[in-house]
């Protein structure tokens, strides 16, 4: 007797809730013989979830709104070793967080030399396209809410001293927008001493509104749904040796939050969190901040701050020493932010550059020198890389899932190395001269 397909597939339909399309809701009678795609185009569907693009259409809700587990509490429900890291990170966090301090101030007249040096610098530059997709907000809107939209222009933004504040090494998150701001912010990374090496993203949901989906933009050929913050970086970090600054991998480079208000600039809280689990710097610094950008752990600076509380002399105070945690429980004392063994066995790593010189050798001259430690590493799916190899060296594709796997061959972002040609978190890029035959 054969099985049934219950038998064979023990999985409920109910398992699936989540994804499954609403059915088609009729509101009016329906002849006989009319198609489904009949339906989909008249006004008697109520709502129709199985083509996103069309629903947006219909009803103004982005496909975004139905990406599942967006929201913080919900997201590592299925991953409780990745949970457990978060928490324990967000506990070290919080407990050398400093208090927070901020500084009412014209940033076109201020000073940002006498701050000293930062290990994070956050900006976020009143940019043309702010006030120009806001254009629709009426002037007793704008004065009611304290609203300023008052754009700079690209050399007022480009020349801002920010390479003052910057530490070696330092990060530097530069929020530029969706339009014109992605290319002008990639020559201010350049023009304040950075490189850029990560781009995250934040799309953007409606989900308490539909209003305004379709305001108007000049320049724009696609409806704009995200905002893009560049990353920079001021130095070397080799993200497998140098843990005492970074702890990489733990985070995501994609933001999923709620869009704010109509005319607002403020950006999902989501970004300080990740800056904080990344970056063990404990001396941060953000720009054009207004007083809901007043976090603990941070140095607010901006003309739109309704009070100013910055004391050098004990603001410096903070971090002398070299103390971190768990040594020191408190926000007095240390420039980093310290961790513990617990984290250290939890958070994903990158292998050092000693490690992958081992494992080029051992290719080459097909020989398994690794350590004693790598064959400890968990088995895998074989990546392109590993097949290729297999192909090329004979080895076995089991052995280099149980050898080989975690060491790919293509750059990725799991492993950087302090190389000139690598940006941390990009790719590897080499260029290959081609040699042109002489006739």
């Amino acid at each position: 007797m054969q099985p049934t397909d219950e038998q064979k597939y023990p999985i409920s339909i109910d398992d699936f809730a989540p994804y499954q399309p609403k059915k088609l809701i009729l509101t009016t009678p329906v002849k006989a013989g009319t198609r489904v795609g009949d339906l989909q185009k008249s006004k008697c569907v109520g709502k129709q979830i199985t083509d996103y693009s069309q629903n947006f259409v219909n009803t103004g809700m982005r496909p975004q709104n139905f990406i599942r587990d967006t929201d913080a509490s919900e997201r590592f429900q299925e991953h409780p070793k990745l949970a457990e890291l978060i928490k324990m990170k967000n506990e070290v966090v919080k407990k050398r967080a400093t208090p927070p301090m901020y500084i009412k101030a014209d940033l076109k007249n201020f000073d940002l030399s006498s701050l000293g040096k930062f290990d994070v610098i956050l900006v976020d530059p009143p940019w043309t396209e702010y006030a120009r997709r806001a254009s629709g907000l009426s002037t007793d809107t704008i004065k009611q809410n304290g609203i300023d939209l008052t754009p700079w222009t690209f050399d007022e933004i480009i020349n801002l001293k920010v390479e003052t504040l910057a530490d070696n090494p330092s990060f530097l998150f530069l929020w530029v927008g969706s339009y014109e701001g992605l290319d002008l912010g990639r020559i201010i990374l350049k023009k304040w001493g950075f490189r850029r090496c990560e781009d995250i993203v934040w799309i953007k949901t409606n989900k308490t509104k539909t209003q305004n989906i379709f305001a108007e933009d000049k320049g724009e050929v696609f409806r704009h749904t995200k905002e893009h913050c560049l990353i920079g970086i001021k130095g070397t970090v080799r993200r497998g040796e140098d843990a005492y600054f970074i702890h990489a991998n733990v985070d995501t480079d994609v933001i999923v939050g709620e869009e704010q208000p109509y005319g607002s600039t403020r950006k999902p809280e989501e970004l300080y969190e990740i800056i904080e689990r990344f970056c063990l710097g404990r001396r941060r610094v953000e720009l054009f901040g207004e007083d809901h950008n007043i976090r603990q752990g941070w140095l607010t600076i901006g003309s739109s701050l309704s009070r100013t509380n910055y004391n050098p002399t004990v603001y410096e105070s903070w971090f002398k020493g070299d103390a971190t945690y768990p040594q020191v429980q408190g926000y007095e004392g240390g420039k980093y932010l310290g961790t513990t063994q617990e984290i250290e066995i939890a958070r994903p790593k990158s292998p050092t550059r000693v490690v992958q010189q081992n494992y080029m050798t051992a290719m080459v001259s097909n020989m398994p020198l690794l350590p004693p430690a790598i064959n400890k590493i968990p088995f895998g799916k074989p990546c392109l890389c590993c097949v290729l190899v297999e192909w090329f060296w004979g080895f076995g594709v089991l052995g280099l899932r149980r050898r080989y796997s975690y060491f790919c061959l293509l750059y990725t972002s799991d492993a950087a190395d302090d190389m000139q040609c690598v940006d941390l978190g990009g790719r590897r890029i080499i260029k290959k001269k081609k040699k042109r035959k002489k006739k």
